[in-house]
């Protein structure tokens, strides 16, 4: 027996046909993981979900340590003598001590959570562009992709051109699956219908009778949905524009008496407002530090002729991962 061990201690077979550290265990690796903030679940809602105190005692760690123990053998994870886990309350985290292809296997299955919990960044640059400015510029209806130098470049030329009007840049804040608006509008407000009201004498006023309000100004609406595997993202949008109203008099005519000659009819003023407006709605698929060129949409203004509606949209995804520290004490 002491010679058989001396032997595997020495790492030397016969031939060399089997590696020094063959029969040797794979060395066990000590890791804190980070749980997903309020008490997310990683089975789903039938699994794990509590909150954590972090006065536990001994005997309850004990068992959340089984359990969390009982949970990751069901991803696959065996463990080796030597290894453990056991949770962290305080810190939020669970402290494993386990191979590395085991603990490869929880931080996949963690970064499936994680995916659902990167917080998205999306901006919308608004222009309004003539026609022949748009073509001058190369600007076509539809979309496309532009590089950062390449949108910077385009940005500069937008900027110096007589036919483009920079709108707005509405920049919104959110999570996988969240809807988010962000809106630099004015409301206004506007009669629908009117009153007649009979004077004395044959006069007579026209009043506003009914009164409904309509937002001035740009809108962006937006629904992220994050790709589990890779750094795709799916954007559900809708970017509106509109713009001052223009007042239309819905003028009529009015006879309160007999007719005669000394009582004609009398012109009534109704003015009611039309806003001139475009939108861009799609749903796309993105990534991360590219800018993709949208629109094309026509907007008429009196006064102004038919211009055209144009975003550019980036999207930047961070993750919400928090820092812990790779040595924590047992509670």
């Amino acid at each position: 027996m002491f010679l058989l061990a001396a032997f595997f201690a020495a790492g030397t077979v016969s031939g060399g046909a089997i590696a020094p550290d063959a029969f040797q265990d794979e060395p066990l690796i000590v890791e804190t993981i980070p749980l997903p903030p309020n008490s997310l679940c990683w089975e789903g809602d039938s699994g794990l979900r509590r909150e954590a105190d972090p006065w536990e005692t001994i005997e309850k760690r004990d068992k959340n340590d089984r359990e969390w123990r009982d949970f990751l053998s069901s991803l696959g994870v065996s463990w080796p003598e030597g290894s453990y886990v056991y949770h962290v309350p305080a810190f939020k985290s669970i402290v494993i001590r386990n191979t590395q292809a085991n603990l490869n296997k929880i931080w996949d299955r963690h970064n499936q959570i994680y995916f659902r919990l990167r917080i998205f960044r999306i901006q919308a640059s608004l222009w309004l562009v003539e026609p022949k400015a748009a073509q001058e510029l190369g600007l076509d209806e539809g979309s496309g992709e532009l590089s950062p130098e390449e949108w910077s470049a385009l940005r500069a030329r937008l900027a110096a051109q007589d036919g483009a009007e920079f709108l707005s840049c509405p920049t919104v804040q959110t999570k996988h699956d969240q809807e988010a608006t962000v809106k630099g509008n004015v409301e206004c407000m506007y009669p629908t219908e009117f009153d007649v009201v009979d004077g004395t004498e044959g006069t007579f006023a026209v009043e506003p009778d009914s009164f409904q309000m309509r937002e001035v100004g740009e809108e962006l609406t937006i629904i992220p949905k994050a790709h589990e595997f890779d750094s795709r993202i799916t954007l559900t949008f809708n970017i509106a524009a509109v713009r001052e109203p223009s007042w239309r008099d819905w003028s009529d005519s009015l006879r309160l008496l007999q007719p005669d000659d000394a009582n004609p009819k009398r012109s009534l003023s109704m003015k009611t407002p039309e806003f001139p407006c475009a939108s861009i709605r799609s749903s796309m698929e993105v990534l991360p530090g590219v800018v993709y060129r949208l629109g094309g949409t026509p907007l008429v203004e009196p006064g102004r002729g038919r211009r055209l509606l144009f975003a550019f949209l980036t999207v930047e995804a961070t993750n919400p991962k928090p820092s812990v520290s790779p040595n924590l004490p047992i509670p």
